[in-house]
């Protein structure tokens, strides 16, 4: 037989197996144990770098020309990073990446610790409290699974461009990834949990653990698109489970609003 032949069968073959993979419904079906923490640890610097390459979609305010805008962010990130409740705290480079537009009020969060807050978001909350639930509810995703699965569910050869990162092949179409993040809706079974885990992670702290009661509430009461809620669906009694698991943590704490005040003032007038 020629060597054209038993090339068409090798294709056939590997086609065969790629396609019993899939389960049906599922656009593509990833095996979760295939992406170690350092796959997961290099699809996030590679989210990241696409990011900072493409300025006219995404404007990062540079590190270099604020240092102590993001000293103080990663100061309270690092701080959340201290309790064992979030599993992978040692295991990612975790960074907050701020992008300068005032006109977007939202977060998204990558594979790997990278987490891109919007200064349109940062304005419209009051309170460091306020900011350190967020910042919480933000890092389940990545802690968890639920950022993978949310990709793996709405992007269809998510397989090959992660396959891609991984072999640091340059041709990996990462910009699909990236856009799709600062859209990304979750389940309302991962926002729930998302919430638990960040009161969970506040409880550690000095801090008011109604904070992400009051963000929402303040949102409610808004007149102004705030695309984070957008992207967060509704959950069913989410307030009330929220306040509920908040009391457990005790007596109110700081919210410690003149503080995060001082940094807008200074930052983000």
């Amino acid at each position: 037989m020629s060597k054209s032949f038993y090339h068409i069968i090798s294709i056939f073959f590997i086609l065969l197996l790629y396609s019993a993979c899939k389960e049906p419904g599922d656009n593509v079906h990833i095996n979760l144990t295939e992406y170690t923490l350092s796959d997961q640890a290099l699809i996030g610097d590679a989210i990241k770098d696409e990011v900072l390459s493409n300025p006219s979609k995404f404007p990062v305010l540079s590190e270099h020309e604020y240092p102590e805008a993001y000293n103080y962010l990663n100061v309270l990130m690092k701080t959340l990073l201290t309790t064992d409740v979030v599993k992978r705290r040692e295991n990612y480079t975790w960074e907050l990446i701020i992008l300068n537009d005032d006109a977007r009020k939202s977060v998204f969060t990558a594979p790997g610790g990278k987490i891109f807050i919007y200064s349109g978001l940062l304005k419209f909350i009051h309170t460091e409290s306020e900011f350190m639930c967020l910042l919480a509810h933000e890092i389940y995703y990545t802690d968890s699974d639920a950022i993978i699965n949310q990709i793996g569910s709405q992007i269809s050869n998510v397989g090959f461009i992660f396959g891609d990162v991984v072999l640091d092949n340059p041709d990996a179409d990462i910009d699909q990834i990236v856009c799709l993040l600062r859209d990304l809706r979750f389940s309302a079974d991962d926002v729930r949990d998302a919430d638990d885990f960040a009161l969970d992670v506040l409880c550690n702290f000095q801090y008011d653990a109604f904070g992400l009661k009051d963000l929402l509430m303040e949102a409610d009461a808004s007149n102004e698109l705030i695309d984070w809620i957008n992207t967060r669906p509704i959950v069913p009694n989410r307030l009330e489970n929220i306040m509920e698991r908040a009391s457990l943590c005790g007596m109110e704490e700081d919210t410690f609003e003149d503080r995060y005040q001082r940094f807008l003032q200074e930052y983000f007038p």
